[in-house]
């Protein structure tokens, strides 16, 4: 079973030699249950053009498609895009640090979050996702 883990964390600059890592291990679906026994998640899955997603939440009986992802490489780096629903255009994030195991994506000028970052166990059947803003009270765990 595949678990999603999201953080509450204030961000933070890495330093240091850089790595890309596979997106290809967000394919399928990322979920976490709260106390209050909502889900939310991601489903990914892999196109030609990269990784194209939803993030959702099922509360009770009902299912609630937050927004759109996608992931795509651009001159070497990849590029996070989200399309919240909520939303009349999309923001772009971009690849800022990596490692094998990790990506973080972030947009200075976006309100929040300013950095999403993707976060894999040693053995890769957990992610912790971390949607980040600078000094935000909206820092938040889904």
């Amino acid at each position: 079973m595949r678990i999603l883990l999201l953080l509450s964390l204030l961000p933070f600059t890495s330093y240091g030699q850089y790595f890309q890592m596979d997106i290809t291990l967000l394919e399928g679906c990322w979920t976490t249950q709260h106390e209050d026994g909502r889900i939310e998640g991601e489903c990914w899955e892999q196109t030609p053009c990269g990784l194209e997603g939803f993030g959702f939440r099922l509360e009770g009986s009902d299912t609630t498609i937050a927004e759109r992802l996608n992931i795509v490489e651009v001159n070497g780096s990849y590029v996070y895009i989200a399309s919240p629903y909520s939303a009349e255009l999309p923001t772009s994030f971009f690849e800022r640090t990596g490692s094998e195991s990790s990506i973080e994506f972030h947009n200075r000028e976006h309100d929040f979050p300013n950095t999403i970052r993707y976060s894999f166990s040693d053995d890769r059947d957990q992610v912790t996702v971390e949607v980040l803003g600078f000094e935000s009270p909206n820092n938040f765990t889904l």
